[in-house]
């Protein structure tokens, strides 16, 4: 399981939250996601991934984007594996969240990083 935090809505259209919340989903291969069920290709496999639940129920929803997927690797450490980015709704039957796969922005992520490094005098 992986967790979601951010400050989006508690149901899609509703009331948002007073505290920062949290949901616990699980990471769903790209071959589900991307099936005629779910979202029929519409997911970039390279640089998306999505988590959640193939009933709905628990998602991010609107004012969590922008916020981190968060995942424990082999050795039990946090890290960061996505951004929410995108869903049909929130918490749809066979709609879960899509994410930017970190990894995928890898390089993109070291170039700006490293503007941002104190030029020598």
């Amino acid at each position: 399981m992986c967790v979601v935090t951010g400050w989006g809505r508690l149901k899609e259209g509703g009331e948002r939250p007073l505290t920062l919340r949290e949901i616990h989903v699980p990471i769903l291969s790209t071959t589900t996601c991307n099936n005629f069920r779910h979202y029929s290709g519409r997911m970039h496999t390279t640089s998306m991934i999505c988590a959640g639940f193939n009933n709905g129920r628990i998602d991010s929803c609107q004012g969590d984007s922008g916020g981190p997927l968060q995942c424990q690797n082999k050795k039990g450490v946090w890290e960061l594996q996505g951004v929410v980015s995108w869903g049909i709704g929130c918490a749809q039957p066979k709609f879960p969240g899509v994410y930017t796969k970190i990894y995928a922005m890898k390089p993109w992520i070291r170039t700006e990083m490293s503007k941002l490094r104190p030029k020598k005098k």
